[in-house]
């Protein structure tokens, strides 16, 4: 009698596959790439790759951060991933409760995403950073700048250098 009540729920399964992209400093947090099906069509499979957050010591701890677009992630034939290392870095403060992650979201399109553990959001920064080079170089043609972090000098200050071709 027990059997045909269990077999009467649905099971849920899942099968993917997660590569680790960055340890925080003081090894509590970890990033990772994760392969989640979207959608089926016919017999196609379409995947999403979150990038996610987790706490080393409490895995149910985590928070979705983006998507990783083409330039990160390049799909394999026998439906796995592969990530291209020179698409993302992070830069963590000393903390370990802030970073910056640098993403290439297509390829030459860089986009800067500030990422603060204690309030569990990602938030693209890129538009601000680009507006005030802007303004220092109204009327000149500007490509897209590329952000490194200089230093964090405080837990909640970073200095960040900005290098773009303007002529």
């Amino acid at each position: 009698m027990l059997l045909p009540l269990a077999a009467s729920f649905p099971v849920a399964s899942y099968a993917g596959q997660e590569i680790y992209l960055s340890n925080s400093p003081n090894g509590r947090y970890r990033v990772i790439v994760e392969q989640v099906i979207d959608r089926r069509v016919g017999d196609r499979v379409f995947f999403r790759y979150p990038l996610l957050l987790e706490n080393t010591k409490d895995l149910r701890r985590h928070f979705e951060m983006m998507d990783g677009g083409s330039a990160l992630i390049q799909e394999t034939d026998n439906q796995t991933f592969k990530v291209d290392w020179d698409s993302v870095r992070f830069d963590w403060a000393k903390d370990s409760l802030k970073f910056f992650v640098h993403l290439q979201t297509i390829p030459g399109t860089w986009k800067t995403y500030f990422v603060n553990i204690n309030t569990g959001k990602a938030l693209d920064v890129t538009e601000d950073i680009e507006a005030g080079l802007y303004k220092k170089v109204e009327g000149w043609g500007v490509q897209q700048p590329k952000v490194e972090l200089v230093k964090w000098v405080k837990p909640h200050l970073a200095f960040l250098k900005l290098t773009s071709i303007c002529g």
